[in-house]
């Protein structure tokens, strides 16, 4: 297996960048914190944690999240549009 190749993530597929992404999704769409914490069932300290890169939503919520927000995942998480 010499020919081995190992994938790795663009730098754009961070934590932070995420965060950004959302943020700026979130605004666009006229979304704050509680709307899109009652829109999925979490709290508010949950979203922001989302919107400050601390970690990734769990993938049922990612999806939930992408149809609430109308956006792709490959946008959400890499940024592809």
């Amino acid at each position: 297996m010499e020919n081995e190749t190992v994938l790795k993530l663009p730098e754009r597929c961070t934590l932070a960048q995420f965060g950004k992404r959302l943020t700026v999704v979130m605004q666009k769409r006229g979304f704050d914190r509680r709307y899109v914490a009652r829109s999925l069932n979490v709290t508010e300290t949950c979203v922001r944690h989302w919107m400050a890169g601390d970690n990734y939503p769990n993938t049922q919520l990612m999806v939930l999240l992408c149809m609430l927000l109308k956006v792709s995942m490959d946008f959400l998480v890499i940024g592809r549009v």
